[in-house]
């Protein structure tokens, strides 16, 4: 969960990438006996319920939408290999 979480504050920053914002990360086990998260609610409907009642063309625009986030996601470089957490890391 600190991955994704992790992960999520990374990409947060750039304008381009529609991330919900981390409101509360929470790993000591002291409130609940299990990590968590709060983050932002988006509004929407989740494109599998939709999907089927799309346009083609709309469809076709979603579909280059998110490749464009997956190409601006995949386009982040670091200076080591593996999870963002510490001990996770192999140096380059």
């Amino acid at each position: 969960m600190k991955t994704e979480v992790e992960s999520m504050r990374l990409v947060a920053d750039n304008p381009a990438l529609p991330v919900p914002r981390i409101y509360t990360y929470d790993s000591s086990c002291e409130l609940i006996r299990a990590d968590y998260f709060v983050m932002e609610y988006v509004e929407g409907t989740a494109l599998n319920k939709i999907r089927d009642s799309l346009a083609p063309e709309e469809r076709e625009d979603i579909v280059r939408q998110l490749g464009g986030y997956s190409r601006t996601i995949n386009a982040y470089k670091n200076s080591f290999f593996g999870s963002l957490q510490p001990g996770g890391r192999i140096r380059d």
